[in-house]
């Protein structure tokens, strides 16, 4: 098993470059874009039936404004690579800068190595891991409030699982803005 995941991590490593490279366009990477694209309206949800007793619930909101991007963690871990932190810096940047309002969500990702419960645990363990980078970056008093943590873990893919370039895609993270926020109580 330890040679299994030895060859996966190195794996990896080799193609996650390929990735991030051949496929950075789908990611946002500087302070602007970021602002830009987490700036967008929010939709407002809308009530519709829900369950057999024709209740009334929120329908799922598909168009938040959201960003992705591909943070690179040691293997099996939440531990966030070098490499990464100057990404996550540029985020750091938006949070303080043009996005000071904005409640984010940052939900974590994975792809379908390992089982359903591991993978959902591992997702959270790395957004988790993201927000505290995100909050030593001195951003506001109140962002420990405004950017929560949420886990997916294998269930929303963006790329194939049947090939090591799609499940370095789908072991992201994203930023996704739900709400503006004020400080006032």
């Amino acid at each position: 098993m330890k040679l299994k995941m030895l060859f996966w991590s190195f794996s990896l490593f080799l193609i996650s470059f390929q990735v991030y490279a051949a496929d950075l366009f789908e990611f946002v990477t500087t302070e602007s874009e970021i602002t830009q694209r987490l700036s967008k309206p929010i939709p407002k949800p809308v009530l519709e039936p829900r369950g057999l007793t024709g209740g009334r619930g929120v329908g799922q909101i598909v168009d938040d404004p959201k960003v992705g991007a591909i943070i690179q963690f040691d293997l099996d871990s939440a531990v966030i690579r070098q490499e990464s932190f100057s990404l996550l810096q540029e985020f750091a940047k938006a949070f303080k800068n043009g996005l000071q309002n904005k409640k984010i969500v940052i939900a974590g990702h994975a792809s379908s190595d390992g089982d359903d419960e591991y993978n959902y645990g591992l997702s959270y363990r790395r957004a988790l891991a993201v927000q505290e980078f995100l909050l030593q970056q001195e951003l506001p008093n109140d962002a420990e409030r405004r950017l929560t943590v949420q886990a997916f873990g294998e269930k929303q893919p963006i790329d194939s699982n049947e090939t090591e370039a799609g499940r370095v895609k789908n072991r992201r993270v994203e930023f996704i803005a739900v709400g503006e926020w004020s400080s006032e109580p």
